[in-house]
């Protein structure tokens, strides 16, 4: 889910709060396609764009951009231990399916996929894993399944 970060010290707490700032985003992504709805949608903000994300940390991270708007799962890995110096103000109601990708047609594969998500999740290993690497359940309503198509 797209997520809107910025420094705790920012004085942003909302979406709005970015009027007359600066958002970094990684060009041709979801939260770029967001920040551009939301500055259609009469938003007055700035948007840099950058062709690989970590550009985007760099730039909070310096200083030069006043908030980074990123997938979730993103910033809590790109952030890691800073992360308790930026707080999330924002989140879109956008869900982003995550895919793997598999030569179509191979139904085989699928099921077998489809077997060893089921077993992770209902083992409770996903959320294990989740709650390690994200600090939290970010599993919650996912629902795991291929088809091969």
């Amino acid at each position: 889910m797209p997520v809107l970060l910025v420094s705790k010290d920012s004085g942003i707490t909302d979406i709005s709060g970015l009027t007359g700032k600066t958002v970094a985003v990684q060009m041709e992504t979801t939260a770029d396609f967001i920040m551009q709805e939301q500055i259609e949608g009469g938003l007055d903000t700035e948007v840099k764009q950058f062709e690989k994300v970590i550009n985007a940390f760099d730039e909070i991270k310096a200083g030069h951009v006043d908030a980074v708007c990123t997938d979730s799962v993103v910033a809590v890995y790109y952030l890691g231990d800073e992360a308790v110096n930026y707080n999330i103000v924002w989140e879109s109601d956008t869900k982003e399916p995550i895919v793997i990708c598999m030569k179509k047609g191979n139904e085989a594969l699928a099921e077998e996929l489809n077997k060893a998500m089921a077993s992770l999740f209902e083992s409770g290993k996903i959320k294990e894993i989740a709650e390690r690497y994200f600090g939290s359940d970010i599993t919650e309503g996912l629902e795991a399944g291929f088809t091969g198509k």
